[in-house]
């Protein structure tokens, strides 16, 4: 009788200390976890989820995603809940919400009872997703002005020429800045990426209809599609032209740049 009961009491004590165990993993686990019934209610988070949330844990603790999320976001996470306990499979996805990024596995758990429920495991993959985005942008952007760069705008001429209609002219403008060298060299390379980028803000500015790319070094295009005659283009160039002529202030220096 002792043994049994000394028994019974270690297995208790065993089963209690694993239990902690189990809660402490489960609440300072870094990323976001959540434990969701198959109707996709919050039967237990972490203090990483609820941070994602933006809410307190009462606030989550028996509502549903439903009451939660938006209702598209709410449906691709019970889609992919459903799926993942009708197969027994871990299912993985990706959403965002209030301008983060996340990654989740949707973990199928089966208890004692025959309940189903999910085991969430989330990521935060905002800086992921960022760098990716960055990376994309300048495969098509030139890095310092931002403006479309040398493959942009020959992916975007070619789609203009496929797409003209025959009865407008296409006008290309070719513009150096005559003058750039001297004050790059003389004032220093930051000046010099200031001027470009101030030049490439008034090129902007000017063209309303048009793209407005960086070619390279002081070199910028412009391009103008649906010109009516060579009179338009003509008035386009002038306009163009006119960017130049006001002084540019960099750094209480009055800079002057025509183009070549």
């Amino acid at each position: 009788m002792v043994l049994a009961v000394t028994k019974y009491g270690l297995l208790s004590l065993e089963l209690g200390y694993f239990k902690d165990l189990y809660e402490r993993l489960f609440e300072f686990t870094p990323g976001p976890l959540a434990l969701l019934d198959e109707r996709g209610v919050f039967l237990s988070v972490n203090q990483a989820m609820i941070n994602s949330f933006g809410r307190k844990r009462e606030e989550l603790i028996g509502k549903s995603l439903r009451q939660v999320l938006d209702a598209e976001t709410y449906e691709l996470h019970m889609t992919v809940i459903e799926e993942a306990l009708r197969s027994g499979q871990v299912k993985s996805f990706e959403d965002a919400r209030k301008g983060r990024y996340f990654r989740h596995h949707i973990v199928p758990v089966s208890f004692q009872d025959n309940k189903k429920a999910v085991l969430v495991i989330s990521r935060d993959i905002t800086e992921e997703v960022k760098a990716m985005q960055r990376l994309e942008f300048y495969a098509y952007h030139d890095y310092l002005t931002g403006l479309p760069n040398r493959a942009m705008l020959e992916m975007k001429f070619s789609e203009m020429t496929s797409n003209s209609d025959g009865n407008s002219l296409i006008a290309v403008f070719f513009l150096d800045l005559d003058g750039f060298k001297f004050y790059n060299d003389s004032l220093g390379h930051d000046v010099g990426d200031e001027i470009l980028i101030e030049f490439g803000k008034r090129l902007c500015q000017k063209v309303r209809n048009g793209l407005v790319g960086r070619f390279g070094g002081d070199e910028f295009i412009v391009i103008l599609p649906h010109m009516k005659n060579t009179e338009h283009v003509e008035h386009a160039a002038s306009e163009i032209v006119s960017t130049l002529k006001t002084p540019t202030k960099i750094r209480g220096v009055d800079v002057f740049c025509r183009q070549a």
